[in-house]
């Protein structure tokens, strides 16, 4: 019995101390129209010399390009013949095309490039207009929306993550919330009015800005 009760509080106290994760039920600005892609002036491939990921924009929409990661044991290679390894080029992962690796002990280590389509005629994701620079994706994840700015001038893209501290009171002010709890987490759903979502735009929703050059 006294383990049962010990169970108990541990749930209890974790709950009381879950952290909170913040989305919202729609795509903001609410008063903003969904857009394809953006305007043609901004076309092209974006790289950023701190992160993995590109951006491209073309008429069909906006990808993410990112690369990942993987190693094939040296032994797998000489004793299957699907793939094999020549002046550092590695044969047999992708269809009819090799990759670059390195050998480090008894692994050779590479990686494949990964392009997914973030908006498009068929994305979840949502793209607003905010203005002739300045864009919104609301990246659509378990039944709600996160966003990120993207801002464009000149040949570069700043890109800015949507961030809150921990133990906020920024979205109180917020009348509309739904919330579902885990033992470690407070799902927290927010159904801003324009006015609202304004207001705490204003107080700062997001993170600091990543710097893409256009390639």
């Amino acid at each position: 019995m006294k383990q049962i009760f010990l169970l108990i509080f541990i749930i209890c106290i974790s709950s009381s101390f879950a952290q909170e994760s913040f989305s919202f039920s729609v795509a903001q600005p609410l008063e903003e129209k969904s857009v394809y892609t953006v305007d043609p002036l901004f076309f092209g491939i974006y790289s950023s010399p701190t992160s993995d990921t590109y951006y491209e924009f073309n008429s069909e929409g906006v990808w993410a390009i990112s690369t990942i990661y993987s190693s094939i044991l040296k032994e797998t290679i000489r004793e299957s013949s699907k793939y094999t390894v020549r002046n550092g080029y590695l044969f047999g992962i992708l269809e009819n095309d090799s990759i670059p690796c390195v050998l480090n002990e008894d692994r050779y280590h590479f990686g494949v490039k990964h392009k997914e389509q973030i908006i498009g005629l068929h994305s979840k994701h949502i793209l607003k207009k905010i203005s002739a620079t300045n864009y919104m994706i609301n990246f659509f994840e378990n039944d709600s929306y996160t966003p990120s700015q993207f801002i464009f001038k000149d040949q570069t893209l700043e890109v800015k993550h949507f961030d809150y501290e921990i133990n906020t009171k920024l979205f109180e002010a917020i009348k509309i919330q739904t919330s579902k709890k885990d033992i470690s987490m407070n799902y927290i759903t927010l159904t801003p009015s324009t006015k609202e979502w304004h207001q705490i735009q204003k107080a700062g929703i997001f993170g600091k800005g990543n710097l893409f050059l256009k390639m």
